[in-house]
This record gives C-alpha cells, structure tokens and sequence, in this order.
C-alpha cells in the first residue's frame, strides 16, 4: 500500500512537470507565431508598403507558424492556437483538464509576442505615428499587432467569417495530420500547416483579416491597450459617411437630431492623410460626451494644395458646412446653436467662414479655434479670418504664435470672445526649438515638421486633456501680456477675469476679445496650479542693487515641494514689495509653511568676520543682510489669501546661504472666520511690541512695516 501511494505520488509529480513543459512549448511557439508574423505586418505599415505588402506578410505569417509548431510539436503537439486546442479536446485527443492551461500559455505567449514587435519596433513607430497610437485613421497602427473588420462588414457576416476560416483552419490541421487519411510524410506536418495558412490569408483575409486564433488576436489587442492605443481597441468604430442632401445617410449613421454636434475640421495637409490627432479627439469626444454627435470634416483633396491655394480654399469649405447644417435643420430640424466647431490650424478658420455664412435667424452655437493659422491671417479684418462674430461663442487656443527661425504658424492677435495664451502662446513645454537640429539629423527634413507639430498641435491635446482630466481643469487668467503675468499680478477671478480653458469653459458674451494666460506642464496632465507670492524685503547693503538667487520650499496638508529656483529679474534695489508667479506641478493643498532660502555661499559671512576683526563695530551690530519682513500668498485656483510671517522680530535677516522659515498668520479670505483674524493681530501686535525695544533707526522701520500687518 505504502508503495502503491509512493508510486502515485510520483505519477502525480511527473503529471506536473509535464504539463509546465507543454504549456512553455506553446507559450514560445504562440511568441514566435505573433512576433515574426506581426513583425511582417509592422514592416510594411511602418515602412508605408516600401518593405512589404499582402503577399510578404502571408507568407510572412505561415513560415512564423511552421517554425512555431516545430519548436513547440515535439512536446505538446504545437497547437499555438486556442481553437485547435479546443478541438483536440473535443475530438478526444487531449484532455480537458490540459485545455486551461494550454489556452493560458498561448494568450501569455501571444502578448509577449507583441511586446517583441513593439519594442523592435518602437522608433519606427514614432516617426510613423508622431507620437500619437491611433486604431483608426490613416496613421493608425494597431492594426499591426491585432485585427480590425472593414467599415462595409456587419457583426453577422463578421462572426460568419472568422468562423468559417477557423473551421477551415482546424478541419486542414487535422487532415494533415490524420494518419488514416493520405497525411504527408512524417516531419513535414509543419510545413504543410504553413502552406495551408497561405492558402486562407490569401483567400479569407479581406473582411477582418483572418485572425482564426483568438491568443493571436486578443493577446496583441490586450497589449496594445496598455502600451498606449487606448481602450479604442476593443471599441473601435470605423463611423459612417455621410453626404450632404442624402438623408438615408443620417439614418445609417445613425445621427441624432436632438443631441449636440461637435465636428472636428481639420488643417493644411503635407501629405493628404487624417493625422492622428483627429480620431485621438473624436475618440475622446464620444467616451466622455457619449450623447453627441461627432462628425469629422475631411476637406483634404483642397487642403493638400499649397499653403497659398489651401488659404483660399477655407472659404469654399466654410461655405459647404454652413450649407450642410443649415440641411440638417431642414431635413431633420437640428438646431444650429447645439453645432460646436472645432477647427485647427487652417481649420479653425474654416469654422469661422462656416459661422460667417450662415443664413436665416441665429448663429452657430459655438466654435474652438485651436491655434488658429497665422500666415496670411495675421492682420487680416475680422472678415477675413476666425473672429468673435462668427458664432455665439468663440474660444481660442494659441499655442504657437512667436518666430523661432521664421517657424511660426499660429495667429497671435485675438481672434475670439476668450483668446489663451499657454505660457505665452509662443512655445510649449517639451518642445524646445532647439530639438530641431536633433531631429533633423536623425530623421531627416521630417524632423523640422516633428518640431514645429509639437507646438502646433498641443492646442489640440490641452483640448484633449479638457476633456480627460474633468478634476484637473486648467485655469487662464485675464492679463495684458505674459511679462504681467510672469510677475504674479494677474490671479484675480473676479469679473470673469480667469476662466477655464479647453471643452469646460464658462461662455460668457464680453465687448470685444479677452487675452487669458497660464502655466502648463510638458505632458498630460497638463494642469500647472499658480500661486502669486508678495515679498517686501528691505535691503541693507552698500551696493544700490544686489541680484540674489532664492529657493522656496512650500509645506501644504495635502504635499510639499522643495527648493523651486526664484530671480528677481532686475534685482533687489531698495525697500520694497516685490511680486512674482509661482506655478507648481502638484497640488499641495492649503500652504502651511514657506522656507525661504538665499542661495549662496558663506563668503558674505566670512567677509564680514574679516571686517569686523581689522574695525571693531558696537556691540549689537549686525552684518548687512536682508529683511524679510512678511510673504503674501495668494493661491490662483481658489482665489485664497495668506500671509505669512516670522513669529520673532530678532529672525527677519536673511544672508547667503541662510535659510528663514514663515509660517501662516492670517488668510484674509471669505473663508475665515474672526477668529484667525484675532490670532493674526495678537501675533503681530506682539512683534512689533518687541520691535519698539531695538535701539536706532531700524525699530522705526520694522515697526512701520508690521504695522499694516494688523491694520
């Protein structure tokens, strides 16, 4: 008995160790499968045909499964494919306890396939894609690693045509290898299954592409769905197309008169392709507005002319989109005020041209322009270009507006009711012109259009992000230039002087147009959280001007940051408040606690120890410094005020390489109560009581500028 349960025992071990060596041989054979098959694909996408086609990746793709089913037959018979399992455990020929993991080896293999490709393959695809994974679209490249059906193909005749090329998959697989049958000479199994697998691509590929293995599809779909294309590539929609004065069209598609209408127009074409940003935005429009109506203007057989011709070219097409909504509100009574517009580059001008040729009652209800094109716009009467009276509302992006190099292509005069000016509209964070160089020499005259897209077309991603990130909302606020805003003098909210930038914005009718600015991060989330920061030093010095160089470390209840660089540009000249912008990339919550650091070395220090030992100075004397009497802070997003202040009148000097801590005593914001009031008087009426006991001219000083503190 005792040896019959040891012999057991040990049938079970080997049952084990078996079974992990077929489900490794069919995780490498499902590897080899996905990464030489889509490898194929990914070099004819990528290369735009150049290196491959049809043909390359069928056979491509059947050599990948002969060498899979060689590496991995020997031990567990090579399926590399759920189906065939599923199949053999039907028939009898495995046992269904083995199916579970075997289909788990093959999906795991097939994602560790498509990483290979990707990784192979990742510069490759940044150039093709400019950054930007796309499932639809003319650069779109999911494709590459799983399969999508053409727009024509319903979801019956799609079922119907993967089921029918898999059972033509598993009925070839077993006649080859049926030994009762004809078979093929022992060895050569693989290679006949390869040969078969020509035969189908060749035949069954067009509807959906001939995916008949399920690890193969779904495993580089999972993959590319955490490597950046999105959840797009499970929900993908090729759309509809619908022409104007078809009204079965509208049927198809279907389009909802009763919902909003967003329609994305797109700019100036180099090469007649959709770029990727266009169905990046529209994806993003129907996840979070999912009842609307998105609709994609393509006018690129007239915007791939040149940039003179395309120009003029904008008013042609404005005027056929206002002949088509002006259908749409005859055909199935869409009102035009629930049409929002949104144009890039040339594009948003178009919107303007639609806007301005509508007829009858009312105007369109609103229209973004996304960096707006500035050649041969620049300038121009409002009639000539995107302006506030095109539509109810009009909001601007700029994001590309200053020459760098003669390379500027946004409009930089407002052309809307609200204009942003992301930090400045001149260039963006990530996108330094000097990367110009850098990209021409790894990618040739491509990389100058690389450059300037980055700014370019951030217009479009911080719309994109307005949409995403509806907790992280990006504030502009009203100023006459970003020299202004730069000092921290324009946070203030009231009288719609900050608004929200992007698809969330609070329209608002204002005479003319009004310029907003702000801080944004290099990538998503883009939202930056602005402080303004009022600090009145009184300088000590011999020099009439000292130009020092601070640290700031702020401590809030939700997050610090530490040692953020401050200079003052034209130094520090005499007793005075000075204001500047501090943006931070975190939200720290309410400030607690300010460090305020000058940086530098001790040598002021040691001069000054030299001094005093060659000339005696009275006792009580200090070395010349810096006062640092109180900090203002006012934190842009919730409009509150702090101040802040030492809590002992001997620790206001600052010297080089000191460090002085302020802590909060008073918040004068509707959000206080009198109490915080009284503790903040108490406070300062208690420094300036010591203040009254230093002897000389200081005294006086210190305690006059306390004294508003309290007042």
């Amino acid at each position: 008995m005792t040896k019959k349960a040891g012999k057991s025992l040990k049938e079970k071990v080997t049952l084990k160790n078996h079974l992990l060596k077929e489900a490794l041989a069919e995780l490498l054979g499902t590897l080899i499968l996905v990464a030489l098959g889509c490898g194929c694909v990914a070099q004819a996408v990528l290369s735009r045909g150049t290196m491959g086609g049809a043909a390359t990746i069928s056979v491509g793709f059947s050599m990948a499964v002969t060498l899979g089913v060689y590496v991995a037959g020997g031990i567990s018979g090579g399926h590399i494919n759920p189906a065939v399992s599923f199949a053999m455990c039907l028939t009898g020929k495995m046992k269904w306890a083995k199916l579970p993991v075997y289909v788990l080896a093959q999906y795991l293999g097939a994602f560790l396939g498509s990483a290979v490709v990707f990784g192979i393959n990742y510069d490759a695809l940044i150039v093709y894609t400019g950054g930007s994974f796309t499932v639809r679209g003319p650069n779109a490249t999911a494709h590459i690693f799983a399969t999508y059906p053409q727009e024509y193909l319903s979801l019956a005749n799609g079922f119907a045509d993967q089921m029918m090329s898999t059972a033509f998959l598993i009925l070839g697989v077993f006649a080859i290898l049926d030994t009762d049958n004809l078979g093929v000479p022992k060895g050569l199994e693989p290679i006949a299954i390869g040969l078969l697998i020509i035969l189908l691509t060749s035949s069954m590929a067009l509807n959906s592409g001939c995916a008949m293995n399920p690890a193969r599809d779904l495993g580089p779909r999972l993959f590319t769905y955490l490597a950046g294309w999105g959840s797009e590539v499970f929900t993908a929609e090729q759309g509809c197309l619908i022409e104007p004065h078809q009204e079965e069209a509208l049927q198809q598609c279907p389009f909802n008169a009763s919902l909003p209408l967003v329609m994305i127009i797109h700019g100036w074409s180099v090469d007649r392709r959709l770029e990727g940003w266009i169905w990046k935005l529209a994806e993003e429009l129907k996840i979070q507005l999912p009842h609307s109506n998105v609709v994609i203007t393509d006018w690129l057989s007239l915007a791939h002319a040149h940039y003179p011709v395309a120009v003029q070219n904008t008013r042609d097409i404005g005027r056929e989109i206002a002949r088509f909504l002006e259908w749409l509100e005859e055909t199935v009574q869409f009102h035009r005020s629930n049409a929002h517009l949104v144009g890039y580059s040339l594009g948003a001008h178009v919107a303007g041209f639609a806007g301005s040729s509508m007829r009858g009652n009312g105007k369109i209800g609103r229209i973004t322009g996304l960096d707006p094109a500035g050649p041969l716009f620049e300038g121009m009467s409002p009639t000539d270009r995107l302006s506030p009276d095109d539509a109810d509302f009009v909001d601007a992006i700029h994001t590309f507006t200053q020459q760098h190099m003669g390379l500027s292509v946004g409009i930089k005069q407002p052309v809307a009711h609200f204009d942003f000016y992301p930090n400045g509209g001149t260039f963006q964070p990530g996108c330094h012109i000097m990367h110009v160089y850098n990209h021409i020499v790894q990618y040739g005259i491509t990389g100058l259009t690389q450059t300037v897209k980055c700014a370019h077309e951030r217009s479009v991603h911080l719309f994109i992000d307005s949409l995403r990130y509806g907790q992280k909302q990006m504030t502009g606020y009203s100023c006459k230039n970003m020299q202004m805003f730069d000092k921290g003098r324009c946070l203030d909210c009231r009288g719609h002087r900050c608004n929200t930038l992007g698809y969330h914005i609070r329209k608002a009718r204002v005479p003319g147009s009004q310029r907003f600015f702000l801080k944004t991060q290099p990538q998503m989330p883009f939202k930056v959280y602005h402080y303004q920061f009022k600090i009145h030093f009184i300088h000590e010095f011999q020099e009439p001007r000292i130009d020092p160089t601070f640290t700031i470390s702020l401590t809030g209840n939700k997050d610090d940051v530490e040692n953020l660089s401050i200079t003052l540009i034209k130094g520090i000249t005499q007793n005075k408040t000075y204001t500047f912008l501090v943006p931070l990339d975190v939200d720290i919550g309410e400030l607690m606690m300010i460090k305020l650091k000058w940086e530098g070395t001790a040598i002021w220090e040691n001069i000054w120890d030299t001094v005093q030992t060659i000339i005696p100075w009275r006792k009580g004397d200090r070395r010349p410094g810096l006062i640092v009497t109180s900090i203002r802070v006012k934190a842009g997003e919730t409009q509150q005020k702090m101040t802040f202040c030492s809590q002992r009148v001997d620790n206001l000097h600052l010297y080089p390489g000191h460090e002085k801590i302020k802590h909060e005593t008073s918040a004068p914001s509707k959000n206080r109560g009198a109490a915080a009031w009284l503790s903040a008087k108490h406070l300062c009426h208690r420094i300036i009581s010591q203040a009254k006991n230093l002897h000389g001219p200081r005294s006086t000083i210190l305690e006059k500028l306390l004294r508003p503190l309290v007042e």
